[in-house]
């Protein structure tokens, strides 16, 4: 998947399954048509809950999720060389990375 032709429209498609959002959108009747949104995105963004009991968020927080995975560059004293570390995902910085194909720095 090319991730730099992806719009936030396509990206929000493929976290859907961590987020608020349908997972599978109803047909919209016209392109100016106020989005319908589905009875299963309204109960997720109620309960805050997946249908299989796992957290559901905003886009905005799992973006902010996201951020917290960090890599530090370690340099070594007396040496022109540096290392780096990537922090442990969370289970949900995981799937997110794996839903948009994209794979975690080590």
């Amino acid at each position: 998947m090319d991730t730099a032709s992806f719009g936030t429209s396509a990206i929000k498609d493929c976290l859907a399954d961590l987020t608020f959002r349908d997972e599978e959108s109803p047909i919209p009747v016209s392109q100016v048509a106020k989005r319908v949104v589905s009875q299963f995105a309204r109960t997720k963004a109620g309960t805050k809950v997946k249908a299989d009991g796992t957290k559901a968020m905003s886009f905005r927080s799992l973006i902010q999720e996201a951020y917290t995975l960090t890599c530090t560059t370690f340099p070594v004293r007396g040496a022109d060389i540096c290392f780096n570390k990537t922090s442990v995902p969370t289970p949900i910085q995981r799937r997110a990375f794996e839903l948009i194909e994209i794979k975690i720095p080590t």
